[in-house]
């Protein structure tokens, strides 16, 4: 961390964290620390160069990204993709080879990039991430790949039933049993109640948030130091945990959304999530009960002002997203009232969220006395209970 930090400085002193710009290096800030003349640095950087300047033409195809990965992991480099856009306009954000480094062979590097912004009003400086992509060498040139398959290839893996775990070797223990067999019921559950083949899943269990980020390849993410739960469900059916458990149905959840109805509203997504798998170490259940007590301590809640940001950042005592609670509580009044026939139909809506709840006879004038009137209901889970 503290080689970060000098870095960071190093680019910041060097004249507002630029060189003089030449043919080479007028689209990418080279660092003076990377070796420029080494023959191998030099075809990666103009390798670099000519991805960086292609990469938000498609998320599908890129010639100098590993094809093999557009299988395994869906759009590998999309934690990247129009990295560059800002509400200061949308190339606010300039790429900064920071460095070059050795891999664990000599036909791979690590490559690490800062995208920084530069305030010319204020003559700030503004670090919107520092990530880490693989350089791989063979007869052909140079493609990159993802940190992420390179940091965990030798993460002990174990199958049970359709997940594959790998555990980071930071959580010193092996793989826990009673959690992934736990999951494979409920996956079982969750597959028999879409009338679905189960997807196989690859499930990265990390100590904490901070590592899920560090595997993905990021040096600096703001979001990496918020919360000390939760993780992430990438494409490709990777999800990857930050709450050192083995279990996190939540995030399976949404890899059978998106294969069976891919334009289902985010509220409507998370809801669901929520009702099979509650959220971070808690069960639906618990954050019910959150949700039962906030309401009765504040009357004048309104739900309808707090739909159309799904991941508005309202939580009850840091643990229960609200938005993530009201979608699962019109998701659970749905099946309630009109079986899961109309649920299916209304995650197949492409219209706006309103006009879609129409169909279940949800208004933004009856959303808060209808969910209020849910929640004094016994909680009915579609296929099991949990605290």
């Amino acid at each position: 961390m503290k080689q970060l930090f000098l870095l960071i400085l190093i680019f910041f002193s060097l004249n507002g964290f630029s060189q003089n710009p030449t043919k080479e290096n007028a689209f990418l800030t080279i660092s003076p620390m990377v070796k420029k003349d080494d023959p191998i640095n030099k075809e990666i950087i103009d390798t670099l160069i000519r991805f960086l300047l292609t990469k938000n033409k498609t998320n599908e195809y890129n010639k100098y990204w590993l094809q093999s990965e557009y299988k395994t992991n869906g759009i590998p480099y999309y934690d990247i993709y129009n990295i560059e856009a800002s509400k200061y306009g949308p190339d606010f954000y300039k790429p900064t080879l920071m460095e070059i480094t050795p891999a664990d062979n000599d036909n791979e590097k690590i490559v690490k990039i800062a995208y920084v912004g530069h305030k010319d009003d204020t003559k700030e400086n503004i670090v919107r991430t520092i990530y880490n992509i693989v350089a791989n060498k063979d007869s052909s040139g140079i493609t990159f790949s993802m940190y992420l398959n390179y940091i965990t290839k030798n993460w002990k893996e174990t199958k049970i039933g359709s997940v594959t775990y790998k555990i980071s070797p930071l959580a010193c223990r092996t793989l826990n049993m009673t959690e992934a067999l736990k999951q494979k019921r409920e996956i079982a559950e969750l597959s028999d109640f879409f009338g679905c083949k189960e997807i196989p899943v690859n499930y990265y269990s990390c100590i904490n948030p901070i590592e899920v980020f560090q595997i993905k390849g990021f040096d600096y993410n703001p979001l990496m130091y918020v919360d000390k739960s939760g993780g992430l469900n990438e494409p490709g059916d990777n999800i990857i945990s930050g709450n050192n458990s083995d279990y996190y149905m939540h995030e399976v959840v949404h890899s059978y959304i998106a294969h069976l109805y891919p334009s289902i509203n985010s509220f409507l997504n998370e809801g669901f999530a929520m009702l099979i798998g509650g959220s971070g170490h808690f069960g639906y259940e618990w954050h019910r009960n959150k949700m039962k007590k906030y309401l009765e301590a504040n009357p004048n809640f309104s739900f309808a002002d707090h739909t159309t940001n799904t991941w508005e950042p309202l939580f009850i005592d840091k643990e229960t997203q609200i938005t993530y609670m009201l979608g699962a509580l019109v998701c659970e009044r749905t099946l309630r009232l009109y079986g899961k026939t109309k649920l299916f139909e209304i995650f197949k809506s492409k219209s706006d969220l309103f006009d879609t709840l129409k169909e279940v006879g949800l208004t933004k004038e009856n959303l808060n006395e209808e969910l209020r009137k849910e929640i004094k209901f016994p909680s009915t889970p579609p296929f099991h209970k949990r605290g």
